[in-house]
């Protein structure tokens, strides 16, 4: 079968002639479509679509009615062809099952995404961007190194940088590789400068950095900038696997177990970074290029999920649950495992074109920037002299300028007093 094609499942009722569409959602192999049928004269009734093999099998999930495809009584489930009748105690639809080429049109993108503090931490370090405007999206985590003072800031500051980079550079043929590896040399430079200063003004060592995980989506292209040891994950086909690299070490000993599923545990690790953003003055991310297909399904999140959260059991969720409920399912979980970290969460799926997305829609988070942002600034002694200047005229910084204009205004006040004395 050939990959650019997925399936549309066209139910038309005999008597109205009205037309039912639901899509597989993936390769005509794959994907599955609920299809719900409440009306007069028929009893509640769900079914399922289900790619096979043979072509497209039809699962009977829920009802009490009598259902007849072609003829024969439908028990549980039933391979259905092109043209099948089907029968629904006095209803009956006619199915036609239409190849649809999906490269030539734009994908539906259904996102949901939760940054939570979590029970342990005071603040959240973490912070995540979302940019939306078919057929551009990115979508961004980062999970701040340092402390409320160095890693919170950072990582918003990047969070803020990407969506500002992503607004301007945004376009049919953009070179997405010569983009990312830019802003994460920027974001890192930066990052850098602002270390310093705090350095310089606490009089100790201070690390500002955080990781970061960016995956830019251009109709069915999806370029990914990666460094660090948030993730991103990938379900395609029904197999969920991690496309980033960790850039990070543990030591072997753990903290304990921590609650699971039933008969789970999993071991608490104390991940120490080898790569991110503000560890090296010189930093080379992760680049790398997907061509994705109807039914593929996202996920990008920090390690505050994925410490608690296995492969296994994203892959048994990620089908079954809308990507606003599974993101905030995600985030819950992981805080009653005792996370010992802020978690994030970004929860992608990749629709047919045409395919309704779901009515799930995030609520207002704090750190969860959205749309395009101003170009960001560090806080630092040089940001400020340079504003001062750009607004001002002078090449004088404030700090030093009130104190000279006190003395000046004191020097006059005792001049004006010397003459009244002395007339």
């Amino acid at each position: 079968m050939d990959s650019t094609h997925y399936t549309e499942i066209h139910l038309i009722h005999q008597g109205t002639q009205n037309h039912t569409v639901v899509q597989l959602g993936g390769l005509y192999e794959h994907g599955q479509a609920d299809w719900v049928l409440d009306q007069t004269g028929v009893d509640y009734s769900r079914f399922r679509f289900v790619g096979d093999g043979n072509g497209v099998r039809m699962e009977y999930l829920e009802g009490d009615g009598v259902v007849l495809v072609d003829g024969a009584p439908m028990q549980s489930s039933i391979v259905v062809r092109n043209g099948s009748v089907v029968r629904i105690d006095d209803e009956e639809f006619r199915l036609e099952l239409r190849q649809q080429r999906y490269e030539a049109a734009t994908p539906n993108i259904d996102a949901g995404w939760m940054t939570i503090t979590g029970s342990v931490r005071e603040h959240n370090e973490d912070a995540i961007g979302i940019y939306q405007d078919a057929p551009y999206h990115l979508f961004v985590v980062c999970d701040g190194v340092g402390g409320a003072e160095a890693g919170e800031i950072i990582s918003e500051f990047a969070v803020k940088y990407m969506l500002h980079e992503f607004e301007k550079y945004r376009a049919p043929n953009t070179d997405w590789a010569s983009v990312f590896r830019s802003a994460v040399k920027a974001i890192n430079d930066e990052a850098r400068r602002y270390a310093q200063f705090l350095s310089e003004q606490s009089g100790k060592r201070v690390q500002a950095g955080c990781t970061l995980t960016a995956i830019a989506l251009n109709g069915w292209d999806a370029h990914i900038v990666h460094v660090g040891d948030s993730r991103l994950y990938l379900q395609h086909e029904g197999v969920t696997e991690q496309i980033t690299t960790d850039h990070s070490t543990f030591p072997s000993e753990s903290t304990g177990p921590v609650p699971m599923n039933a008969g789970q545990t999993m071991m608490t690790k104390r991940n120490v970074l080898i790569k991110g953003i503000g560890k090296t003055d010189q930093i080379e991310p992760d680049l790398k290029h997907l061509r994705l297909t109807p039914g593929d399904k996202l996920l990008l999140c920090t390690d505050g999920m994925s410490d608690r959260v296995n492969t296994a059991e994203i892959n048994g969720l990620i089908d079954g649950m809308a990507p606003q409920l599974l993101a905030a399912h995600l985030a819950k979980t992981a805080d009653e495992r005792r996370s010992a970290d802020n978690v994030s969460v970004i929860v992608v799926r990749v629709n047919a074109p045409g395919q309704a997305a779901s009515n799930g829609q995030p609520m207002p988070q704090q750190r969860a920037y959205v749309g395009p942002q101003q170009r960001p600034r560090l806080s630092t002694v040089t940001d400020v002299d340079t504003d001062f200047v750009t607004n001002h005229g002078t090449g004088l910084p404030f700090h030093i300028i009130i104190p000279v204009a006190i003395v000046i205004l004191i020097v006059v006040i005792v001049a004006l007093l010397l003459m009244r004395g002395g007339g």
